[in-house]
């Protein structure tokens, strides 16, 4: 069970890497959505049950019509597992929990920016739908997303626009 107290960083032993999808046998739905939005990753996993995730879906739900609802594909950046669809989440985090929990932000230092935009390039090449768009109210997320060529949400970073998990830090 994942302890919510754990101060530890936990890097996968295969270190930062694209997820391999395909190994998990996951097979892309992506062909049914016209828009997909990109989320930052969170401490909680499935990302899904995060505050902020829960927070967008809400919104979502509550200003987009129920049909244009199923056109809409979410799908996590995170700097440690790369991107995450969130129809893969649960296979993902409930199969492998400990194998994968981690805390960790990314940094310049340790070149997760340039690697993660990255990894967000080729996975909307392999698996980008009509619409791409990156949710950012992080710097970080925002840079990862822009190098990426995502167009970012909200326009202008603001740090007092930082939701849940990105307000204890101010890039």
């Amino acid at each position: 069970m994942q302890n919510e107290n754990a101060k530890q960083i936990y890097i996968p032993e295969n270190g930062k890497q694209q997820v391999k999808l395909q190994e998990f046998g996951y097979k892309p739905e992506f062909r049914n959505y016209y828009f997909t939005i990109y989320l930052p990753c969170a401490k909680t996993k499935p990302y899904k049950h995060s505050k902020t995730h829960k927070y967008i879906t809400a919104k979502l739900k509550q200003f987009i019509p129920k049909v244009w609802l199923r056109l809409i594909h979410i799908s996590t950046i995170s700097e440690v597992l790369g991107i995450v669809p969130r129809s893969f989440e649960n296979l993902l985090f409930i199969t492998n929990r400990q194998e994968f929990y981690y805390e960790h932000y990314p940094r310049h230092q340790e070149n997760d920016i340039q690697r993660t935009a990255e990894w967000l390039r080729n996975y909307i090449v392999k698996f980008g739908t009509t619409y791409n768009y990156a949710y950012c109210t992080s710097r970080v997320f925002r840079k990862i997303s822009k190098r990426a060529g995502l167009q970012c949400f909200p326009t202008i970073f603001s740090p007092s626009s930082a939701l849940f998990e990105f307000r204890r830090k101010l890039l």
